[in-house]
């Protein structure tokens, strides 16, 4: 994208190419990946006044940190840490008449509560903004075209520039098959539906912290 400089020397961004026509598949910018770095910056360049498209391969947006990042396992830390709190209610003067337990169900239900509303909002920032939003697998077919596959059609999109913010995914170890049922990564531990007896957790950053802190706090023993 080129850009200019007014009379006080402040770069000004060009013209965007909406004044001249263009048929409906073609765009100013185009983002792949609505996470939070794709979908700021999609909204931005709208506000700037650039026709904007996005793409995002899930069903919903907010990418990796709203669905199997950072916002869930916010959530479940607050839960985890108000349980714990509870169970040790006696050293805080606080009376609880029966046991107390997790009803893992509604712990998962509030979690996925969280994240539809938060996905709701994005999809109404997109729609407030004017975005087109695309659902599909995005491959490069040109430096200016995109190729969008989805369950039912393929569709080609092209644009004067491509913004990649495709986000991550968590690695995986040759030889070790994630199973959902003894073995897990963070995506597939979101939706576990027990707590277990124990817990290795292999890798100490911050994804594998929180994850420690959350089942220890719940009642598994973590190593």
């Amino acid at each position: 994208m080129s850009s200019n400089s007014d009379r006080s020397g402040m770069p000004t961004l060009a013209s965007p190419t909406s004044a001249t026509p263009f048929s409906p598949m073609t765009y100013d910018v185009l983002v792949i990946g609505a996470g939070p770095a794709g979908y700021v910056c999609a909204i931005r360049c709208a506000q700037l006044g650039l026709k904007t498209c996005i793409i995002e391969k899930d069903s919903k947006l907010g990418g990796t940190c709203l669905h199997r990042g950072c916002i869930p396992t916010k959530a479940w830390l607050h839960d985890s840490q108000l349980f714990h709190k509870m169970t040790q209610a006696d050293k805080f003067g606080i009376v609880v008449e029966g046991s107390i337990r997790m009803d893992i169900a509604k712990l998962l239900k509030r979690k996925n509560d969280i994240l539809n509303k938060m996905a709701m909002g994005i999809d109404g920032l997109m729609k407030k903004n004017r975005i087109q939003m695309f659902t599909g697998k995005a491959q490069l077919t040109s430096p200016t075209s995109i190729e969008v596959v989805s369950s039912d059609k393929t569709q080609t999109v092209q644009a004067k520039n491509i913004i990649l913010a495709t986000g991550s995914q968590p690695a995986r170890i040759p030889g070790l098959e994630i199973d959902g049922v003894r073995t897990f990564t963070s995506d597939e531990i979101l939706n576990l539906d027990r707590i277990p007896d124990s817990l290795f957790v292999l890798g100490a950053g911050a994804v594998g912290m929180e994850f420690a802190s959350i089942y220890h706090k719940l009642g598994a023993q973590v190593q």
